[in-house]
């Protein structure tokens, strides 16, 4: 968990802006949501979640035309993002309450990956 909370907070400071020269991107986002996955946090579901929410928000400040990206350096989410998400919501919560939200977040990211806003298509990963 210690090393999710760093990389969060690296993540942070590049979405605050503090070195100009460095921008989250796509890959950035899903790092941490993978390293939150992979942590030993009981509540890495929650975590991972906040973190692809950032990252949608993100990407709806993009300019997206015609399903494709007009601005380059754009956040753009992947299924690779989802499926982190979602593998920590399969391996999250020691308390039956934390297994409700873990199982609520699961149906949530499905619910998302099914958006056709988001030109993310579910893979072999998604359905495991």
């Amino acid at each position: 968990e210690r090393y999710a909370r760093r990389a969060e907070k690296l993540l942070l400071s590049m979405e605050q802006g503090i070195n100009a020269s460095a921008k989250p991107d796509s890959i950035t986002y899903t790092c941490v949501i993978s390293i939150y996955a992979k942590s030993d946090s009981s509540s890495k579901a929650r975590q991972a979640f906040a973190v692809l929410k950032r990252m949608l928000a993100a990407a709806d400040s993009s300019i997206v035309a015609d399903g494709c990206v007009v601005n380059t350096a754009a956040v753009v989410p992947s299924i690779h993002a989802f499926n982190a998400v979602l593998n920590a919501c399969c391996f999250a919560g020691e308390t039956e309450q934390q297994r409700n939200e873990s199982f609520s977040i699961l149906l949530e990211t499905i619910k998302l990956i099914a958006r056709p806003s988001l030109f993310v298509t579910a893979d072999e990963v998604t359905y495991g």
